[in-house]
This record gives C-alpha cells, sequence and structure tokens, in this order.
C-alpha cells in the first residue's frame, strides 16, 4: 500500500504547484505540470503485475496480442466486433475506442504494459480536464476533484478499465451539458460510449439532469441525507422483487428475452460488503445534513441547484449499488452517478465556507 500513497501525494503536490503557477488554469506551463503530476500514478498503473486486476486477462493482454498480429486497424478491430465468446485468457469482444488505442499501442512496443499506462493516464486526464471545466464555474478546487478520484476510483481503476475511463470522459461531457454546451457534450458522449457501451447510461443521467432542471426540481438539502439512507433501504427490501418483475416479462417477451440475464437474482454481496460502495456518498449527504444542522442553507442561486442536482445523483448511485445485495451487472453502471461525487465534495466545502455565491454558468450554445 505504500507506494500507492506515496505517488498519490506526488501526484496532488505536482498537481497544487501547477494550480499555483497557474491560477487560471490554463496555457502550456499549467498543462504541461499537470501531465507531469498524473504521470507517477500511470507508471505505477503501467507497471503492475497482470495478475492485478481480472480484467488485464479478459481483454488487455489478449486483445493486444491480437494487435500485434495485423498490420490494418479496421481488420483488426472488425475481428473483436465479431467475437461472440466471453472468456478470460482469450480475446473479447470490446468497443471500437478501447481496439483503436490498443491498436495505436502496438504499433510502437509488444509489452502489453503499455496499455495498461494509457488507460490510466488518460482516464486521469480528463478528469483533470473535467475538474478545470467544473472549477471554470463553479469555484471549486480542481485538486480535490483529483484527491477524489485518487481516493474512491483509483484502485478500481486497476480492474474496470474501459468502464473508468469511459466514466472520467463522461464527467467532462457533464460540464459540458451543465454549463449548456449542448454539441459539446453530445461529442463527448459518443467517445465515451465508444470506449465503454455503458456509457450510454450517460443519456439517461443528461436526461435526468435536464428534466431536474426544467422542472425547477428543489428541495431543502438538509433531506438529502435521510432520501439517501430511505434510498438504501428501499432498493434493499424492495429491488429484488422488481428485478424478478423486469426479469419474469424479459422472459416471456421475445424481444426482450436477450436481455432476461441482466436481470438474473445472484448471490452477491452480504451487506457489509456493499458498504465500501456506499460510504462515499453517503458521507457526502451527511456532510449536507450537518452543515445545514449547524449553518443555514446558503441561498445562492446557480451553485445551489447545482448542488440539489449532484446530490440527486449521490442518491441514485446509492441505489445501484445497494442492488449488490442481489445482483452485479447493473450495480456497475452507479459508476456513472457517483462520479459526481468528485464534484459535490469540493462544490459542498466551498459553500461550506460561503465562497463564491454564485457558479458563473456560460450561456447555452
Amino acid at each position: 500500500m505504500e507506494p500507492y500513497v506515496v505517488v498519490i501525494a506526488i501526484s496532488l503536490i505536482l498537481f497544487q504547484l501547477a494550480c499555483w503557477l497557474s491560477p487560471k488554469r490554463s496555457g502550456l506551463v499549467f498543462w504541461s505540470m499537470s501531465i507531469i503530476a498524473i504521470l507517477p500514478t500511470s507508471i505505477l498503473a503501467g507497471i503492475r503485475d497482470f495478475t492485478i486486476g481480472t480484467d488485464i486477462n479478459h481483454y488487455v493482454v489478449t486483445n493486444f496480442a491480437q494487435a500485434l498480429s495485423y498490420d490494418n486497424f479496421f481488420e483488426f478491430n472488425n475481428y473483436i466486433l465479431q467475437i461472440q465468446s466471453d472468456f478470460v485468457g482469450l480475446p473479447n469482444n470490446t468497443e471500437s475506442g478501447y481496439n483503436l488505442l490498443v491498436f495505436l499501442v502496438s504499433r510502437f512496443t509488444q509489452d502489453a504494459h503499455w496499455v495498461l499506462f494509457f488507460l490510466e493516464f488518460l482516464t486521469l486526464l480528463f478528469v483533470i480536464l473535467a475538474a478545470v471545466k467544473f472549477s471554470g464555474f463553479l469555484e471549486i478546487s480542481p485538486v480535490l476533484v483529483l484527491a477524489g478520484q485518487y481516493g474512491v476510483h483509483y484502485l478500481s481503476s486497476f480492474n474496470i478499465m474501459r468502464q473508468e475511463l469511459a466514466v472520467s470522459i463522461l464527467l467532462l461531457a457533464m460540464g459540458y451539458l451543465i454549463a449548456g454546451q449542448y454539441k459539446r457534450y453530445l461529442i463527448f458522449q459518443i467517445i465515451a460510449s465508444f470506449i465503454h457501451q455503458s456509457a450510454l447510461m450517460g443519456i439517461i443521467v443528461a436526461i435526468i439532469w435536464i428534466w431536474a432542471r426544467r422542472r425547477k426540481l428543489h428541495f431543502s438539502s438538509t433531506m438529502a441525507f435521510p432520501l439517501g439512507i430511505l434510498a438504501i433501504l428501499v432498493t434493499a427490501f424492495a429491488g429484488r422483487y422488481l428485478f424478478m418483475g423486469i426479469h419474469y416479462v424479459a422472459a416471456n417477451v421475445s424481444f426482450l428475452s436477450g436481455f432476461q440475464h441482466s436481470f438474473d437474482i445472484t448471490t452477491a454481496y452480504t451487506f457489509s460488503g456493499i458498504l465500501v460502495f456506499l460510504v462515499p456518498e453517503t458521507f457526502a449527504l451527511l456532510a449536507v445534513f450537518i452543515r445545514n444542522i449547524l449553518v443555514s442553507e446558503v441561498e445562492d442561486g446557480e451553485s445551489q441547484k447545482i448542488e440539489h442536482g449532484l446530490i440527486v445523483m449521490s442518491i441514485f448511485s446509492l441505489c445501484f449499488n445497494t442492488i449488490y445485495l442481489y445482483q452485479n451487472v447493473i450495480p456497475r453502471l452507479a459508476l456513472y452517478f457517483s462520479i459526481f461525487t468528485l464534484i459535490l465534495w469540493p462544490l459542498l466545502i466551498k459553500r461550506s465556507k460561503g465562497k463564491g455565491a454564485t457558479a458563473n454558468v456560460p450561456t447555452s450554445e
């Protein structure tokens, strides 16, 4: 564990230095320092043993070895997309965006560790891009966003690598969506979907966000923590029966039959086993609750509305993660909601200090 702590500390110090040297978070100095800052953690991810992370032998080593035997990307991509099997130790079906990354890496090396390096490097780079985007109109600390990534998602990115990369791209996309820059949102939404098809979940996330804003969904954030606990309890006790109903419908409707196994009730985690998934959002909502008990909720317009939207995302994340009690496929989609905790914590800290009374959200495109 010590190497992880050391490289994370070095990374955060270097990124903080980049923010000090360039308060506007732009320009050659800032981006050069930012890239240097994420190199230690990317290198550690790249040099790790192939036994650290089950997905490595599922679609990294195997697909990379296959890419080495091709001279044409389109032939390699077609081969991968036609694979129907799903076995560890053999090439597996992956999305075209990921296939392109693997193919490009195979052009200059025969060592699959480089794929691990670039997967982590790109994931962290998009987190920084998202942090800078959100800090531009929320005035939050990008360093706290990166620290949240390391605290919650860094180790999981050693396993579900494609999905973590897709999620980080989607976080940037949502920054554009919240800022009203819909064309750029769409571009990065599509890119994320070409890395992992589950990133299409981002469209549902976007719809929820837009619906909440247009309906002017406002509430006292003091209710966030009780609602989060209620979401866990309802999902734990009633969700199982909902899945059984969906499974029954899928099994008896021909065009849905291919999805029925995604809703199988399986032996999954105990409640103590899912706590690690619930802690980040639960503590964030508890912090909101305590803040509002100690001091009145800060009424500051756009920033408050965005905080409410992030709270809604955290509650959805708690629901999806609780499904791990009886299922282990659908709960993975929780990532597309839990990623917003990286923004919620810094925003909560800023608003608790009474800083930045108004969010400077740009005009829509």
